[in-house]
């Protein structure tokens, strides 16, 4: 006896025998469809008891599922393929009620529990009644529909204002807040040539912003493929941003910050933002003065991570970053007119390094300290990004050099990556309000709120596994 899967039955359930391999072991001439006994066909009765002996020896040597009477009616009467009942039915009794099947005793019982559990897939076995049966595919198919409608809904009022809204409004604002970064090199090499204090501080601190705008927002909108509706000039910015002015991997980071920061946050071991941690620092060296040392740790973890990679990729990462670092020398000792290449080394190392603790601030604010998940029991897209999610306020210089993206629109941001930092600014009115409409938590903290819980909690949230959470009814 011959067992084969089929889609249109119960999807997922143990099968049943063709029609036609109950037809040849029974003989039975004609039609299926005809349920008369003349001319020599079997009677209803004798077709019933012919099943049962053919199906208790199969139960002996091991093959096939119980059938319960009506089920066994239902084959006999009409085949397998023409029943009005579905396999899941079948192992119900075709009772109409839509219910798991269910382990039997006595003479008819085939399946044990680990056989059945076998059988059955993990998804129709995650939701359980009080009374231990699992739910139908329907219940369940019902539910997820209506989890996923919060997300198609919201994304059908966020595409129709991105829709509605002009190239200017869409990437233009953003695209000149960076040419606006890169106008301020020019005098801010002319500023550092000077001997007087006050203008040599003020050269300093304009390229200091300027490279905190290009290597913070520009990388993160590069990285994502903000900046381009073209796919070619999206990896060409990505190179430019992320290797040449950011002194990284463009692949690398992609990889880690799309492929596992914004496809897994928050859940433990993928996206979990444990990558900003060191547990070896105190709290205050950590918070206050390691993040200095980012722009000599930066090309350090890239070429690190370039270890496994084409050869050609590796080639191109290191010529790019060290295009970026000399770039800056050079122009430090014939534009500003630095005499000694250690001048010149710790100019760079102080413009580099001038908003890193900002910077750090913002990447662990947002998501250490809120909701962790297992990888095996993450909630849908939804729920995942807004309970494991935090916006900070407004505030004019971060927004200036990180993004809307990053600070106060971070939410938004995870909801829809593919939005520049100005739509996830015009779109956020209408998610908080959607978000709170349904009773969806939409998370905001201040940013010294968030540094105090840091620096009294700095064990828990940095340096111990962090607690994982379980949405009930939503997981």
């Amino acid at each position: 006896m011959r067992h084969q899967r089929r889609g249109t039955s119960g999807p997922g359930a143990q099968q049943l025998p063709e029609a036609e391999d109950f037809q040849g072991e029974l003989s039975i001439g004609g039609s299926q469809d005809d349920e008369s006994c003349s001319g020599g066909q079997l009677t209803e009765e004798t077709r019933v008891r012919e099943m049962r002996a053919r199906r208790r020896r199969a139960l002996q040597a091991g093959e096939g599922p119980a059938l319960s009477h009506n089920a066994l009616l239902c084959v006999a009467n009409k085949g397998f393929r023409n029943a009005n009942c579905d396999l899941w039915t079948l192992c119900s009794g075709c009772s109409g009620r839509q219910e798991a099947p269910r382990i039997r005793t006595g003479t008819l019982s085939v399946w044990s529990r680990s056989a059945s559990m076998q059988d059955v897939p993990e998804e129709w076995r995650e939701e359980r009644g009080g009374d231990g049966r699992t739910g139908g595919p329907e219940g369940k198919k019902k539910k997820k529909k209506g989890e996923e409608s919060l997300m198609m809904e919201l994304t059908r009022l966020v595409q129709e204002a991105v829709e509605g809204s002009s190239w200017w409004e869409r990437r233009g604002i953003d695209c000149s807040i960076l040419a606006a970064a890169f106008l301020c090199l020019p005098p801010a090499f002319l500023l550092l040539g000077s001997s007087q204090v006050l203008l040599f501080s003020a050269g300093m601190l304009l390229m200091g912003a300027a490279h905190a705008v290009i290597a913070f927002k520009g990388t993160h909108l590069a990285s994502h493929g903000a900046l381009s509706e073209s796919q070619a000039w999206g990896n060409f910015w990505a190179v430019f941003f992320i290797e040449v002015c950011g002194s990284f991997s463009a692949r690398v980071g992609v990889q880690g910050h799309i492929k596992m920061h914004h496809a897994h946050t928050n859940v433990v071991g993928l996206g979990d933002s444990s990558v900003w941690k060191v547990p070896c620092l105190p709290r205050a060296i950590y918070l206050f003065v390691a993040p200095l040392a980012v722009p000599v740790i930066t090309p350090l973890v890239a070429l690190a991570h370039l270890r496994g990679h084409p050869v050609a990729h590796v080639v191109r990462t290191v010529l790019m970053v060290a295009l970026g670092l000399y770039s800056q020398y050079w122009l430090l000792i014939h534009v500003s007119g630095f005499l000694s290449p250690l001048s010149v080394l710790l100019c760079m190392l102080a413009c580099r390094a001038m908003f890193s603790v900002p910077y750090i601030h913002v990447n662990i604010f947002q998501h250490i300290g809120l909701h962790m998940f297992a990888p095996t029991s993450r909630p849908k897209r939804i729920y995942q990004m807004t309970h494991g999610v935090l916006n900070l306020p407004r505030n004019a210089l971060l927004d200036w050099m990180c993004g809307h993206s990053l600070i106060s629109c971070h939410v938004e941001h995870h909801l829809f990556p593919f939005l520049s930092d100005n739509m996830c600014l015009k779109v956020k009115p209408l998610v908080s309000k959607y978000l709170m409409e349904k009773q969806l938590p939409y998370q905001e903290d201040g940013y010294f709120s968030r540094l105090a819980m840091f620096f009294h909690k700095y064990q828990e949230l940095m340096v111990f596994a962090p607690p994982i959470t379980e949405l009930v009814g939503v997981q």
